[in-house]
């Protein structure tokens, strides 16, 4: 792309559509590695709901239900050390694809893995966060019904509902701050806790444009993902529909992520005049590469 200028999200969409569709193989790929650990997680528990696994009266056993538990704990702790990469990979690829660099998995990968600590680190550090918030929320909103109930039932009965809305809103409120550590961490080439201050820097001012873009495509792309898998799924028998599933959601799960990256270029461009400063390099000898197809630029003539 070589069109560097402030964006309406449609038109932030259309180019994400457009840069997914150019280089389809290399988030598909980075989308197969990322849901792959729940895909096996999947197939696992499913294959402890047979004949070994369910009881004489039909209901799952206790060991199979541990078993089921501990597989989906171990899935998510392995997404603890795949999604930073897999998201860095893809974050990486949209950049480059926006300055109309050359896109190549291998790069992508390698840029990425040149500082393997701090894309865990960044991705930990937001992620912890949000746990944290949570669990203050869930702590002081548990003890807050708890007390409600021995007022009244009904009382703490409708005591929940607030408090599921203020877990959501935390959730979204820091990750809104904390949506583009991972673009400054690999694009600005920050430390990570400058690119967390840096991401919070960006997102001042646009939190609702953060939260209604990023989040309803994500939101809705894996929804749509989901549902295909797991139609696909019930479908399919044993390891063909595991594999259906696996490519389904591995299809759309990185749509988000380049959605993200041009938000996250977008709100420079907004804030700091980024596009100006691209410009700039393109005329002092330092030129952007464009990609095969666009017309250079052209100047009007002087006297």
């Amino acid at each position: 792309m070589s069109d560097f200028r402030a964006r309406s999200n449609a038109e932030l969409l259309d180019a994400a559509f457009e840069i997914y569709r150019r280089h389809f193989a290399i988030f598909l790929s980075a989308g197969v590695v990322a849901a792959l650990p729940m895909a096996v997680m999947q197939y696992t528990a499913l294959s402890m709901v047979g004949s070994r696994a369910v009881n004489a009266m039909g209901s799952i056993s206790v060991a199979a239900l541990a078993g089921m538990q501990a597989a989906m704990l171990l899935a998510y702790l392995v997404m603890l050390f795949i999604t930073p990469f897999t998201e860095g990979v893809t974050v990486t690829a949209s950049a480059r694809a926006y300055r109309g660099e050359p896109v190549e998995l291998a790069d992508a990968v390698r840029a990425v893995f040149a500082r393997p600590v701090a894309v865990l680190l960044a991705y930990w550090a937001r992620f912890f966060l949000i746990m944290a918030g949570i669990m203050v929320v869930a702590i002081a909103g548990g003890l807050l019904v708890g007390i409600s109930m021995v007022i009244s039932r009904t009382l703490g009965a409708i005591m929940i509902v607030p408090l599921v809305i203020v877990l959501f809103a935390v959730v979204i409120l820091i990750w809104k701050n904390y949506f583009a550590v991972i673009p400054a961490l690999l694009v600005e080439e920050k430390r990570v806790g400058d690119a967390m201050s840096r991401s919070k820097a960006l997102a001042e001012g646009n939190g609702w444009r953060i939260v209604l873009l990023v989040g309803i495509v994500l939101l809705v792309v894996m929804t749509f993902g989901v549902m295909l898998g797991a139609i696909a799924r019930a479908l399919l028998p044993g390891v063909l529909g595991a594999l259906v599933y696996l490519f389904c959601v591995a299809l759309v799960s990185q749509f988000s992520g380049i959605v993200l990256t041009l938000l996250y270029f977008d709100l420079r461009i907004r804030k700091e005049g980024y596009d100006i400063e691209l410009l700039a390099r393109s005329l002092d000898g330092s030129p952007v590469a464009l990609p095969p197809d666009a017309a250079p630029p052209t100047f009007p003539a002087t006297a």
